[in-house]
């Protein structure tokens, strides 16, 4: 695993961000953008949501908890593959609207996942 587990950037005039050299083989699977739990983002290689998040989202069909996780990891989750070149990803305005992210993010590991914020986020 890398040993990167921060970043700064700024957002392209596209909404793209891109991914540091040293993290592009752990996105080569895709990426995964979801809401967070907070304001913020979620940014998770696509292996990673397949194998750890989507199992944790089944879950008996009366169970409200399980339920209401759905709901918040899947309203406006974006899947996308990460441009090998140049190492970039889009972010869709409505994720970045939800986060309050306007052109600088901080994007900071937490497991097997990045939480992805704005600079002045002290949480």
């Amino acid at each position: 695993m890398s040993s990167v587990d921060y970043f700064q950037r700024k957002l392209d005039d596209k909404r793209r961000l891109t991914i540091p050299v040293e993290l592009r083989d752990e996105f080569s699977s895709g990426v995964v953008i979801t809401r967070g739990f907070g304001s913020y983002l979620h940014m998770y290689p696509q292996a990673t949501w397949d194998n750890e998040v989507e199992p944790e989202l089944k879950g008996s069909i009366l169970d409200e908890r399980i339920a209401d996780v759905n709901v918040r990891f899947r309203l406006g989750k974006t899947s996308a593959s990460l441009d090998i070149k140049q190492g970039r990803v889009a972010i869709e305005q409505h994720l970045l609207d939800f986060a309050g992210i306007t052109r600088d993010l901080v994007a900071v590991r937490a497991g097997s996942y990045w939480r992805i914020m704005r600079p002045d986020t002290t949480e």
